[in-house]
């Protein structure tokens, strides 16, 4: 159970949008789709609309010494985002863009809550440009 004054910062940096602190929301965010995985629930689940947004939650949990387990886009498939003790659940759910996609270099700069499915679709807008990955047709 997290205390009251730092959900209370976390509402204030976030906004009550994007703290949820009910059994029922955080439940979903207690596995993922590992196989014979333990799970926890944690004690709150937070996603931030911006970086900056972000470093509060990293200074929140530093002062009052809690555990963060940042989670993407939510497949989960390494039981990386479980959390084993309790504390903060960072969803990086909002942050969700494709920032660039450099052909020249075969590289893509993404926010972390991009969904693989996007980036693909993305990507493969540019692939008929590129004289290297040209698939003609």
């Amino acid at each position: 159970m997290l205390a009251r004054e730092v959900l209370q910062e976390l509402v204030q940096k976030l906004g009550a949008e994007n703290v949820l602190t009910e059994q029922e929301d955080l439940l979903t965010y207690a596995y993922d789709a590992t196989a014979a995985m333990k799970h926890r629930v944690p004690d709150v689940v937070v996603s931030p609309m911006s970086a900056e947004q972000v470093a509060e939650v990293v200074k929140i949990a530093s002062r009052y010494k809690l555990s963060i387990y940042p989670r993407g886009a939510g497949t989960n498939l390494s039981g990386g985002t479980i959390p084993i003790e309790g504390g903060i659940v960072l969803s990086m759910l909002h942050l969700n863009k494709i920032i660039e996609v450099d052909q020249d270099n075969l590289t893509a700069t993404v926010q972390p809550g991009v969904i693989i499915q996007a980036l693909n679709d993305e990507v493969i807008k540019h692939l008929n440009d590129h004289p290297r990955l040209n698939c003609g047709g």
